[in-house]
């Protein structure tokens, strides 16, 4: 039973700050002055899809409170955990290979 607490208390929160996080770093780098850094602003704005789609997998991890499933406590975190860490992985690798991975120009 403490266990099931836990993880009904613990994951929204998680997935809430990790997704305000992600947010504020994207929004701080797309207000800064953009220098030369090829990938930047895609960069920051796969950052920006990240937070969100994170922030929208904490408010499914609350779906115990509306549905009406057996162990929907434990189930429903666990499947918002998972799917986050899937839309993270995806959503920051894209960043980080945005930043990474130089635009091929013609000529150069």
């Amino acid at each position: 039973m403490a266990l099931g607490v836990v993880v009904f208390l613990a994951v929204p929160t998680l997935l809430v700050l990790l997704g305000a996080a992600e947010i504020v770093l994207a929004v701080l780098d797309l207000r800064s002055p953009m220098r030369v850094v090829p990938g930047r602003r895609l960069s920051a704005r796969l950052l920006l899809v990240a937070g969100i789609g994170t922030v929208i997998c904490a408010v499914i991890s609350l779906a115990p409170l509306y549905s009406e499933l057996q162990y929907g406590a434990v189930l429903w975190p666990v499947i918002a955990l998972a799917l986050a860490l899937i839309w993270n992985v995806v959503a920051v690798g894209g960043a980080i290979l945005a930043r990474v991975v130089r635009p091929r120009t013609p000529g150069a």
